[in-house]
């Protein structure tokens, strides 16, 4: 959906499914984490394995992609990898539409993935290196160059959204074709699945715009 029905006003600001929705996942992830990382133990156990499955799983990511300089993008890269994970998974729970299917929050995902890229290619190359690669290798090709980087968020953004909204139309066709031949639980499972994909893809997709503008 491109635009989030208005739930109610508080003054002039509207609050959107979307914003509450957003809002209670964020929340959930909070306590979510605050109570993993509660009594850690050298050698783990229980939920702390599932905590550092987790973490591990970020950090091969993104040493892949960024090397050494992986510890400075761990936070940030992590936080969005799961939000957007979580984000997908809770379209699966009835009567509840995933946040990532209203483009404001992909955009405002991508944005962000945007500004750290750039700053990022700044500090790593100096701001002269940086702005003169925009007309190598040579200066007509400037306003290719520049729509090039522009475009990024633009992608970035319209293909988790994109896909999600894809994968709602496609299970509602399916589950109104194939009622009877198709089990709820296994649409249920392919949007846990598809949820996951997207949410892996997008945190894949930010590493490699970071690592990028770096080099």
């Amino acid at each position: 959906m491109l635009i989030s029905p208005v739930l109610f006003y508080v003054g002039t600001v509207p609050i959107s499914v979307t914003l509450v929705v957003s809002m209670a996942v964020s929340f959930v992830l909070v306590v979510l984490g605050w109570w993993l990382g509660r009594n850690l133990n050298e050698i783990p156990t229980g939920k702390q394995h599932v905590a550092e499955l987790v973490v591990l799983f970020f950090k091969d990511l993104l040493v892949g992609m960024l090397g050494d300089r992986w510890r400075g993008y761990y936070a940030f890269v992590a936080t969005i990898g799961i939000y957007v994970a979580a984000a997908n998974l809770v379209g699966v729970l009835p009567g509840v539409v995933a946040p990532t299917s209203d483009l404001s929050i992909p955009a405002a995902l991508a944005f962000m993935v945007f500004l750290v890229a750039q700053s990022s290619g700044i500090r790593a190359k100096g701001l002269g290196r940086y702005l003169r690669e925009f007309i190598e290798p040579m200066p007509i090709l400037f306003p290719l160059n520049l729509i090039g980087t522009l475009v990024k968020p633009v992608s970035h953004a319209f293909r988790l959204f994109g896909n999600m909204v894809g994968g709602v139309i496609l299970i509602g066709v399916i589950s109104q074709i194939a009622r009877f031949a198709v089990p709820v639980p296994l649409l249920g499972w392919f949007n846990l699945f598809m949820g996951a994909v997207q949410a892996f893809v997008f945190t894949l997709l930010a590493a490699a715009y970071i690592g990028e503008t770096m080099h």
